[in-house]
């Protein structure tokens, strides 16, 4: 009875986590929309970068045409990076 107790609240804590939300500045987003217009199946996430993790950066994942994208900015909406994968 433990065990299933313990998977039961360790699958409500995976699911739980994974549906967090990302708090994306709205200068970023609009930033963003300029830059890629007609973007679509846009995913945020956000992490800290840098020697001492001192560097927050916002990563978005989106489709444009037939092509992926990843790209990076930093926390003042300063694109530090792009990634192209075509499908």
């Amino acid at each position: 009875m433990k065990k299933l107790i313990f998977i039961l609240f360790l699958s409500f804590t995976i699911v739980n986590y994974s549906q967090e939300k990302i708090n994306v500045p709205p200068f970023l987003k609009l930033n963003f929309e300029k830059d890629f217009k007609g973007a679509t199946d846009t995913s945020w996430s956000m992490f800290y970068r840098g020697k001492y993790r001192d560097q927050l950066r916002f990563e978005v994942e989106f489709l444009k045409g037939n092509s992926k994208y990843l790209v990076s900015y930093d926390n003042v909406g300063v694109m530090k990076a792009i990634q192209k994968a075509s499908q």
